[in-house]
């Protein structure tokens, strides 16, 4: 890690202490008296998604713990209670309503879009600031649950439309195909960023594939046929590590650029040389995760899952929410919301403010290149 990133993120000790700062100078002695300040957490804590939701109860309590030791929010200590929605329609409900009878002041979660509009409707109906680390739907604020509900993820179609935009940027000349396999969430990535380049005036070729196949020859000779240059493929990192190898045989020179999806290793192991050069996409959350993983967390317990995206982004929102608390000297719900919707914050993320819709206005995305197995950040 640079000395640059070093000094911006630091490391979890450094990070925690940023929280801790936030807090009121009372003793810590003095906490037990004061009425809590209740922190609800609302993740899949078991089931498929189970290490996602580990990691922004890991990260809430980390947090919570920081602030606690340096005497909590003015003199208030902070108690956390997080509740298992298991990624599940029904049972984000049921967890909604088990955080308003907690007494919650604010919620972070959910990960998962299911039923998390009508969750959003019961905090802001019992006055819970509500911070969504993960929740990409557009119908997470559209319609906003209400003036005290805000998310710190992209919405979907983002990372389509970023994608474009760095194509047009890095990429002014040349070709472009667009492959994906027609399954919902590489599609709207495909035609978010389709729309972008035609709108820029950009001929774009379109391939729809088969997933799970053993080869993509047949997808690759048409792409050649076509004299495609530039080829956008957001789909699973398994069927693009395939269609790398297939590209590179049957037409070398092609940039290939993927989602955010071939962010990982397993992507490197199967694609082999194939994935030299590759460009991809990631949430900056994420992109924070990785440049300090490791030792420079030094304070991530060894038995949670791996720090990514979730965890930055759960601490993010306990930052600007603790602030915005400082700043209307209390828990107000009106006053809280308004400082949130009107405030730039400086976080783990960078700065961050929010749109008229509570969604997050920062620039969501860094593109990452892999290079002899290795992912390095490409300049802006």
């Amino acid at each position: 890690m640079s000395a640059h990133k070093q000094n911006r993120y630091g490391n979890w000790t450094r990070i925690a202490a940023v929280l801790t700062g936030i807090a009121g100078l009372a003793v810590p002695a003095a906490l037990d008296a004061a009425e809590p300040v209740v922190v609800g957490v609302t993740a899949p804590l078991s089931g498929t998604f189970e290490p996602f939701g580990r990691q922004i109860e890991t990260a809430a309590r980390l947090a919570v713990d920081a602030v606690n030791a340096g005497g909590g929010l003015a003199g208030r200590p902070l108690e956390i209670v997080a509740v298992d929605d298991r990624c599940d329609a029904e049972d984000a409900v049921a967890a909604a309503n088990q955080l308003v009878g907690a007494g919650a002041d604010v919620v972070i979660g959910p990960l998962c879009f299911g039923g998390a509009r009508d969750a959003s409707r019961i905090f802001a109906e019992n006055r819970i600031i509500q911070i969504s680390p993960g929740t990409e739907a557009v119908g997470f604020s559209e319609p906003r649950g209400g003036a005290g509900t805000f998310r710190l993820a992209p919405r979907v179609g983002d990372q389509g439309r970023k994608t474009a935009s760095f194509i047009q940027q890095r990429f002014p000349q040349g070709r472009i195909a667009i492959v994906h396999d027609d399954t919902a969430y590489p599609k709207t990535l495909a035609e978010s960023a389709r729309t972008v380049l035609e709108d820029a005036g950009r001929a774009v070729l379109v391939e729809v594939y088969q997933p799970a196949r053993r080869s993509y020859e047949a997808t690759a000779e048409r792409l050649r046929d076509d004299a495609a240059s530039i080829v956008y493929a957001p789909g699973s990192h398994l069927d693009l590590a395939v269609f790398a190898r297939s590209l590179r045989t049957l037409l070398p020179d092609a940039t290939l650029i993927g989602a955010d999806a071939i962010a990982n290793r397993e992507f490197i192991s199967l694609a082999g040389d194939a994935a030299d050069n590759a460009y991809f996409p990631l949430p900056r959350a994420e992109a924070i995760a990785l440049d300090d993983a490791g030792a420079s967390f030094a304070g991530w317990p060894e038995d949670a899952p791996p720090l990514g995206r979730y965890a930055v982004a759960t601490y993010a929102a306990l930052q600007i929410y603790l602030e915005a608390a400082q700043a209307a000297g209390g828990t107000d719900y009106d006053e809280v919301a308004a400082i949130l919707g009107a405030t730039t914050f400086e976080t783990i993320m960078g700065p961050l403010s929010f749109d008229e819709r509570g969604d997050a206005e920062s620039p969501h995305y860094s593109f990452f290149q892999w290079r002899g197995g290795t992912a390095g950040p490409v300049a802006d």
